[in-house]
């Protein structure tokens, strides 16, 4: 089930959409598709569309980043929030098809043992399954 899905053209010269679709792929389990380079100013859409699974009770969440190209650092922040809130709900975040790109930020800033992640959607949905029968 499609949730919602924002999308919204750069002004800055760069001629790149960020894409962000969400779906309820299972009760109580959504994936967050992020699709493009996701800068500074995209925090309050990312945002408003996370805050949208949580108002509904949603606190199982794939983040898809598989589409992306550059996250920005101040995103990461964010994730942060993200994975505080749904935990301390029961649930959790998990990131999955995460670019090499990506994957280096995390690494650099040195919290990539902080997050969960997946190698596909498919994988992070299972995890968040299997994680709601404990």
């Amino acid at each position: 089930m499609l949730l919602g899905a924002r999308s919204r053209r750069r002004t800055d010269g760069v001629k790149k959409r960020l894409v962000i679709g969400v779906w309820e792929v299972a009760p109580g389990i959504a994936v967050l598709r992020i699709k493009g380079t996701v800068a500074k100013w995209d925090i309050d859409s990312l945002t408003a569309a996370v805050d949208g699974l949580f108002a509904r009770g949603i606190y199982r969440i794939a983040i898809d980043l598989g589409g992306t190209d550059l996250v920005a650092s101040g995103v990461f922040g964010c994730f942060f929030t993200f994975a505080d809130q749904a935990s301390r709900n029961g649930g959790q975040v998990v990131f999955a098809a995460v670019p090499d790109i990506v994957r280096i930020v995390f690494e650099r800033l040195g919290i990539i043992e902080m997050f969960h992640f997946a190698a596909d959607v498919d994988s992070a949905v299972k995890e968040l399954a299997a994680g709601s029968k404990k």
